[in-house]
């Protein structure tokens, strides 16, 4: 009941277990390099995210320094108009 295998068949397995190996592998490295795309592209929105909430919390540290420029400002323009009435 034992079966001998030819060496031709033997090399016709080996040749079909490579040829499955080379082309999972190279299934595997191309769904790596997409997660890795969605990984940098959630990354960056995340750092963006991150500067935007720290702008809104230097906002909410320092109000009376943006209340001050807008101060000068209105004062500047109050000034202008009355140089142009002048």
């Amino acid at each position: 009941m034992t079966q001998i295998i030819s060496k031709a068949e033997l090399m016709k397995k080996y040749c079909f277990l490579a040829g499955a190996a080379i082309i999972g592998a190279q299934l595997t490295a191309s769904t790596a390099r997409s997660q890795d795309t969605n990984t940098v592209e959630v990354i960056k929105q995340l750092q963006r995210r991150i500067e935007e909430l720290e702008q809104k919390v230097k906002a909410l540290e320092h109000p009376k320094a943006s209340t001050d420029e807008d101060t000068a400002a209105k004062q500047t323009q109050h000034l202008e108009e009355l140089d142009k009435k002048v």
